[in-house]
């Protein structure tokens, strides 16, 4: 019943706050390139041709193969936040924090396995799927932890800050969080090249994900819960990683074949990985009630 102009109105305050958190987000990517590319150049003298192409592995195989399992690890979290704002709504504080720990937590346990397989097989997964054998990818590949976890907790946390009516607080955080500084100092002082990069990528998003805890807790007295959260998914995932590695090199030993040993590796990496998460109890059976097609999970 209310009028379109009030309805523009309520919809413009509430997605400018969103858009311009987003942008802030991503506006220290788009500064990277300028920024690398004319302080190789210019200062280090390292060619164009090199530049680039050490920007295209970061750029074409690190940041598409890592952006993929933070959209997962998103949009699984996200499912759950409508439920927070009516809980919010209704002040039931306990329910709140509990779901804003389901939030976090189910973001991790993408995020963690998603990362590590990323870390462990970066190489072989980018032979698989582009065919090229690029100096240094494997090595920039394994950041890939790193980088998924910190961003999917830094945009789940953007997500619940968000629902619970602080649209505001995430461009604070984010503008807080710009790393123009820290990656002038990892390329000018320890010389890192486009590690650089990759370093002051994820350590934006994690600086972003504390300060989006610290508002969490101030707004919601919500302690961030620590252990079934980050560490039980990080075991789990080091032991899927573990075993996923060595599969890998012993089938690479007895039949040279890329395609076979990487596909194996990953299909059982996930049977690996959901086995320690039941027998450490990472999760339980109500946990797994309250995600999306939580009932065929159980079953």
């Amino acid at each position: 019943q209310d009028s379109y102009g009030q309805i523009t109105k309520v919809i413009l305050l509430t997605i400018t706050p969103v858009l311009f958190s987003t942008t802030i987000y991503n506006i220290g990517n788009l500064l990277d390139n300028p920024i690398y590319q004319n302080i190789m150049s210019s200062i280090f003298h390292v060619s164009e041709t090199t530049n680039s192409a050490a920007w295209g592995v970061y750029s074409g195989y690190y940041r598409l193969l890592t952006t993929m399992p933070i959209a997962i690890a998103s949009s699984l979290s996200t499912a759950i936040v409508p439920s927070l704002v009516r809980s919010y709504i209704a002040k039931d504080k306990l329910v709140v924090k509990r779901k804003v720990m389901l939030a976090q937590k189910f973001s991790m346990l993408i995020a963690f396995p998603c990362g590590m397989g990323l870390s462990v097989l970066g190489g072989p997964i980018n032979s698989l799927l582009f065919g090229e054998k690029v100096e240094y990818t494997s090595i920039i590949m394994i950041f890939s932890i790193f980088t998924v976890v910190a961003f999917s907790l830094s945009t789940i946390s953007n997500a619940i800050l968000q629902g619970i009516d602080k649209l505001n607080v995430p461009i604070r955080n984010s503008a807080i969080g710009i790393h123009i500084i820290f990656l002038l100092i990892l390329l000018l002082v320890f010389r890192l090249g486009i590690y650089a990069v990759v370093i002051g990528d994820f350590t934006f998003a994690m600086t972003v994900a504390v300060l989006n805890s610290f508002s969490i807790k101030k707004y919601l007295g919500y302690k961030q819960e620590v252990h079934y959260t980050l560490v039980c998914p990080f075991v789990c995932s080091a032991i899927m990683g573990i075993f996923c590695l060595v599969f890998y090199k012993l089938g690479m030993m007895i039949l040279p074949s890329n395609f076979i040993w990487t596909v194996l590796s990953i299909l059982i990496a996930v049977v690996i990985y959901a086995v320690s998460l039941v027998f450490t109890k990472t999760i339980t059976e109500d946990e797994l009630y309250s995600i999306p097609k939580g009932n065929q999970i159980v079953r």
